[in-house]
């Protein structure tokens, strides 16, 4: 019955799409999934419907003035996605900016 249906929204060529439904199914999470057709109504369905599953990232901060909730799933089980189950959260990842000590004198522009 899709009016019980949750929206979930990505965007790009499917973000998440190989691992939501999984998820949905799993968990008995009645969904409806949909692709953005660009980054601009990506960005317009989760302000616009609030009650919207979205994929997102940090330290991206589009959808910050929502102040959306992180939808929480079993811890990471890394020999389980080694086998196509997805239905535990995917493996963190750590964003981190690496730059030499001398980056002032080998790209003072840059340093400004």
């Amino acid at each position: 019955d899709p009016s019980k249906c949750a929206v979930f929204v990505t965007g790009g060529a499917g973000w998440d799409i190989p691992h939501f439904p999984q998820k949905a199914a799993a968990y008995h999470m009645p969904v409806a999934i949909g692709v953005a057709a660009s980054w601009t109504k990506y960005l317009e369905v989760p302000a616009k419907y609030k009650s919207t599953f979205f994929y997102w990232w940090t330290p991206d901060d589009s959808f910050i003035e929502i102040q959306p909730t992180k939808l929480i799933f079993p811890a990471y089980d890394a020999y389980a996605w080694s086998k196509s189950d997805f239905t535990t959260a995917g493996a963190d990842i750590q964003v981190v900016k690496i730059v030499p000590k001398d980056l002032a004198v080998m790209a003072p522009d840059v340093v400004k």
